[in-house]
């Protein structure tokens, strides 16, 4: 990046720092001021006024030239977790013309990289990626932007721009609550993928400080280095069928895993939750359908789809968001399967 260039971009973000908005609003006070209110109007231009600020215009011009795409960079299409996700988004999109691309990047970082700059060549009028975790220098770049990025599915107090989702170690923590409250003493956990899906891992680093500060730890654990699925779900519980008898419970890192362990025990004559109960995570569509039904944590991934369009939809019609994040929450199934 030039000097020229990053000169420009500080001052850019002096001035939306001093009038108490996002760059993205300063970007549209010089294109489009009559979207935004008089007061915003009028901090922005006290802003530049103080900073003696001169937009570069044809850069400028370069920049906002965008399409009608919003651009979905998801871990996987496979896994039904983000079906949800992209389904409501795409109808609230649509209905005042924008258009969901969905692009997956596998779990991996360096693939995410190099399908931003494919996404970007599109010139999306916005940007959504799940999770908080990025290459130092695609934070950057996405810091940089003028469009809108939004990160979905975790939260955190400072993301890079915009936030929808929930705390993936509360909701955890929720969950092992609700188990030490029914008299569960003996934990295992079954997952898989977790040097990859860093919410899964992160969930299980809650149960394990949970565990911890009750005086205990995971008895037995089994974590496959695969995709997610009940085929997965059963292998590991092979991994771990010697080890049953010490345990009362099982964590699964997500319900296709929990699945696939529901499946292992009643094909071995283990009763559920007789000799030991499963839970879960996600609330998927069959999870209340199983035999027995799965205990879970319902994520919201609908309203986490239809918030994250919403806050999209004021943001590319001038009107700046009354929070930058949106806690959309969780809810405790508490079914047969615990």
């Amino acid at each position: 990046m030039s000097t020229k260039n990053s000169t420009k971009l500080k001052n850019a973000k002096a001035v939306a720092e001093r009038a108490g908005v996002s760059e993205m609003t300063v970007s549209r006070f010089f294109r489009n001021p009559d979207l935004l209110s008089d007061d915003t109007r009028q901090r922005i231009a006290d802003a530049v006024a103080a900073f003696n600020y001169v937009p570069n215009r044809m850069a400028q011009n370069l920049r906002n030239t965008t399409s009608d795409i919003c651009a979905l960079l998801v871990p996987t299409v496979t896994n039904s977790v983000f079906v949800d996700v992209i389904s409501e988004m795409s109808i609230e999109l649509e209905k005042v013309g924008f258009h969901v691309m969905v692009s997956s990047t596998g779990y991996d970082m360096e693939k995410e990289a190099q399908l931003l700059d494919t996404v970007m060549s599109f010139r999306p009028a916005a940007i959504v990626m799940p999770g908080l975790e990025h290459l130092p220098a695609i934070k950057e770049r996405l810091r940089e932007l003028t469009i809108p990025v939004v990160e979905i599915m975790d939260l955190t107090s400072e993301p890079i721009a915009y936030g929808v989702g929930f705390d993936q170690h509360v909701a955890q923590a929720a969950l092992m609550e609700h188990l030490w409250s029914k008299g569960y003493r003996k934990y295992g956990f079954v997952g898989t993928f977790l040097d990859h899906d860093i919410r899964a891992a992160k969930r299980k680093d809650a149960a394990s400080a949970f565990l911890k500060c009750h005086g205990t730890k995971f008895l037995a654990e089994s974590v496959l280095d695969i995709g997610s699925s009940p085929e997965v779900g059963m292998c590991a519980m092979a991994g771990m069928f010697e080890q049953l008898e010490h345990l009362d419970v099982l964590i699964c890192s997500n319900d296709d895993i929990a699945t696939g362990v529901l499946t292992f025990l009643h094909e071995h004559g283990i009763d559920v939750p007789g000799q030991i109960a499963v839970v879960g995570f996600n609330n998927l569509h069959f999870s209340a359908h199983l035999t027995p039904s799965l205990t879970t944590i319902d994520t919201r991934r609908p309203q986490i789809g239809r918030e994250t369009a919403r806050l999209l939809v004021d943001l590319l019609q001038g009107r700046e968001p009354k929070n930058r994040i949106i806690d959309t929450g969780f809810e405790l199934f508490a079914r047969d399967s615990a």
